[in-house]
Protein backbone atom coordinates (compact mmCIF):
# COMPACT_ATOMS: atom_id res chain seq x y z
CA UNK A 1 0.00 0.00 0.00
CA UNK A 2 3.19 2.13 0.96
CA UNK A 3 4.56 1.73 -2.72
CA UNK A 4 1.22 2.63 -4.44
CA UNK A 5 0.89 5.79 -2.36
CA UNK A 6 4.49 6.72 -3.08
CA UNK A 7 4.12 6.33 -7.12
CA UNK A 8 0.59 7.79 -6.94
CA UNK A 9 2.71 11.14 -5.15
CA UNK A 10 4.94 10.90 -7.56
CA UNK A 11 3.24 10.35 -10.67
CA UNK A 12 1.17 13.44 -9.92
CA UNK A 13 3.45 16.60 -10.79
CA UNK A 14 3.40 14.92 -14.12
CA UNK A 15 -0.14 14.67 -14.50
CA UNK A 16 -0.64 18.18 -13.19
CA UNK A 17 2.72 19.61 -15.37
CA UNK A 18 0.57 18.05 -18.61
CA UNK A 19 -2.52 19.06 -17.72
CA UNK A 20 -1.01 22.94 -17.23
CA UNK A 21 0.44 23.07 -20.48
CA UNK A 22 -2.40 22.08 -22.35
CA UNK A 23 -4.62 24.67 -20.64
CA UNK A 24 -2.06 27.76 -22.24
CA UNK A 25 -2.95 26.35 -25.70
CA UNK A 26 -5.01 28.31 -27.55
CA UNK A 27 -5.39 27.34 -30.92
CA UNK A 28 -7.13 24.20 -32.53
CA UNK A 29 -5.34 20.76 -33.43
CA UNK A 30 -2.31 19.16 -32.31
CA UNK A 31 0.51 20.50 -29.91
CA UNK A 32 2.89 22.83 -31.59
CA UNK A 33 6.51 23.37 -31.01
CA UNK A 34 6.93 26.86 -29.29
CA UNK A 35 9.26 27.50 -32.21
CA UNK A 36 6.11 27.59 -34.65
CA UNK A 37 3.39 29.37 -31.83
CA UNK A 38 3.29 32.73 -30.10
CA UNK A 39 3.79 33.37 -26.37
CA UNK A 40 1.65 36.17 -24.99
CA UNK A 41 2.47 37.29 -20.94
CA UNK A 42 0.06 39.06 -18.67
CA UNK A 43 -0.67 39.28 -15.13
CA UNK A 44 -4.37 37.54 -15.28
CA UNK A 45 -4.74 38.63 -11.80
CA UNK A 46 -2.53 41.94 -12.30
CA UNK A 47 -3.58 45.35 -10.41
CA UNK A 48 -2.49 47.51 -13.74
CA UNK A 49 -3.74 45.27 -16.21
CA UNK A 50 -5.52 41.69 -17.00
CA UNK A 51 -5.51 39.45 -20.47
CA UNK A 52 -9.52 38.99 -20.13
CA UNK A 53 -9.80 36.73 -23.78
CA UNK A 54 -8.26 36.16 -26.69
CA UNK A 55 -10.32 36.24 -30.23
CA UNK A 56 -13.05 36.23 -28.15
CA UNK A 57 -12.54 33.25 -25.16
CA UNK A 58 -11.83 33.65 -21.95
CA UNK A 59 -7.98 32.96 -20.88
CA UNK A 60 -8.08 32.39 -17.28
CA UNK A 61 -4.02 32.11 -17.34
CA UNK A 62 -1.25 34.76 -17.43
CA UNK A 63 0.53 33.65 -20.46
CA UNK A 64 -1.25 31.80 -24.45
CA UNK A 65 0.35 30.08 -26.53
CA UNK A 66 -1.51 30.69 -29.91
CA UNK A 67 -0.59 30.59 -33.59
CA UNK A 68 0.96 33.80 -35.48
CA UNK A 69 -0.66 36.04 -36.94
CA UNK A 70 -3.69 38.78 -36.01
CA UNK A 71 -5.24 38.49 -32.71
CA UNK A 72 -7.72 40.59 -30.71
CA UNK A 73 -7.19 40.87 -26.98
CA UNK A 74 -9.44 41.61 -24.47
CA UNK A 75 -7.77 43.53 -21.43
CA UNK A 76 -8.86 45.30 -18.17
CA UNK A 77 -7.09 48.17 -17.78
CA UNK A 78 -5.82 50.33 -14.62
CA UNK A 79 -7.98 52.03 -11.73
CA UNK A 80 -8.25 55.56 -11.79
CA UNK A 81 -8.34 57.21 -8.27
CA UNK A 82 -8.03 60.57 -6.39
CA UNK A 83 -5.57 61.72 -3.78
CA UNK A 84 -8.00 61.41 -1.50
CA UNK A 85 -8.95 57.95 -2.44
CA UNK A 86 -8.10 55.47 0.07
CA UNK A 87 -7.91 52.04 -2.07
CA UNK A 88 -9.09 49.85 0.20
CA UNK A 89 -12.48 51.92 0.29
CA UNK A 90 -13.47 51.98 -3.46
CA UNK A 91 -16.79 51.35 -4.52
CA UNK A 92 -18.90 51.25 -7.53
CA UNK A 93 -17.78 53.22 -10.31
CA UNK A 94 -13.97 54.21 -8.84
CA UNK A 95 -14.10 50.43 -8.24
CA UNK A 96 -14.66 49.65 -12.21
CA UNK A 97 -11.58 49.54 -14.37
CA UNK A 98 -11.85 50.14 -17.89
CA UNK A 99 -11.73 47.39 -20.57
CA UNK A 100 -10.81 47.56 -23.45
CA UNK A 101 -9.94 45.48 -27.05
CA UNK A 102 -6.53 46.00 -28.88
CA UNK A 103 -5.76 43.93 -32.04
CA UNK A 104 -1.63 42.72 -32.16
CA UNK A 105 0.50 40.67 -34.95
CA UNK A 106 2.36 38.11 -33.59
CA UNK A 107 5.11 35.97 -35.35
CA UNK A 108 6.15 32.13 -34.62
CA UNK A 109 9.05 32.03 -32.02
CA UNK A 110 8.47 35.07 -30.50
CA UNK A 111 7.17 36.48 -26.95
CA UNK A 112 5.19 39.03 -26.12
CA UNK A 113 4.39 40.92 -22.78
CA UNK A 114 1.96 43.41 -22.08
CA UNK A 115 2.34 46.42 -19.82
CA UNK A 116 0.76 49.40 -18.89
CA UNK A 117 1.50 53.27 -18.69
CA UNK A 118 -0.09 55.81 -16.97
CA UNK A 119 0.25 59.39 -18.17
CA UNK A 120 -0.22 62.98 -17.43
CA UNK A 121 -0.43 62.03 -13.69
CA UNK A 122 -2.08 63.85 -10.82
CA UNK A 123 -0.17 62.03 -8.64
CA UNK A 124 0.95 58.13 -8.60
CA UNK A 125 2.69 56.04 -5.78
CA UNK A 126 3.54 52.31 -5.59
CA UNK A 127 1.57 49.40 -3.61
CA UNK A 128 2.67 45.91 -2.40
CA UNK A 129 -0.62 43.68 -1.86
CA UNK A 130 1.98 40.67 -0.35
CA UNK A 131 2.39 39.00 -3.62
CA UNK A 132 3.18 41.64 -6.33
CA UNK A 133 3.96 45.36 -6.85
CA UNK A 134 1.76 47.93 -8.87
CA UNK A 135 1.89 51.28 -9.70
CA UNK A 136 -1.28 53.31 -9.36
CA UNK A 137 -2.53 57.19 -9.51
CA UNK A 138 -4.73 59.59 -11.04
CA UNK A 139 -3.96 59.85 -14.52
CA UNK A 140 -5.84 61.37 -17.65
CA UNK A 141 -4.17 58.78 -20.32
CA UNK A 142 -3.04 55.71 -20.24
CA UNK A 143 -1.54 52.84 -23.14
CA UNK A 144 -0.95 49.66 -23.59
CA UNK A 145 2.26 48.53 -24.32
CA UNK A 146 3.31 45.69 -26.72
CA UNK A 147 7.00 43.92 -25.99
CA UNK A 148 8.54 41.70 -28.07
CA UNK A 149 11.54 39.39 -28.51
CA UNK A 150 12.38 36.03 -30.28
CA UNK A 151 12.28 33.17 -27.66
CA UNK A 152 16.39 32.63 -28.24
CA UNK A 153 17.04 36.62 -27.63
CA UNK A 154 18.46 36.97 -24.57
CA UNK A 155 18.59 40.58 -24.65
CA UNK A 156 15.17 42.57 -23.06
CA UNK A 157 12.44 42.85 -25.09
CA UNK A 158 11.39 45.65 -27.24
CA UNK A 159 8.61 48.32 -27.43
CA UNK A 160 6.66 47.03 -30.08
CA UNK A 161 3.73 49.34 -30.03
CA UNK A 162 1.60 51.09 -27.36
CA UNK A 163 -2.40 51.55 -27.80
CA UNK A 164 -3.13 54.95 -26.25
CA UNK A 165 -6.74 55.47 -24.00
CA UNK A 166 -8.28 58.22 -22.29
CA UNK A 167 -9.47 57.80 -18.66
CA UNK A 168 -13.35 58.18 -18.73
Amino acid sequence: MRIVRTLALLALPLLLGSACSTQHKFYEGPKRPDSKLARIECFRYGEELELLAVDGAETPQSHILVLPGSHELTLRGPRNISAETDPEMLSGRELERPIVTVKIDVEAGSRYYLGVSLKDLAFSRARYSGTHYWQEGFYRTWSVDVFGKSLDDPLPPELIRSFEFRAE
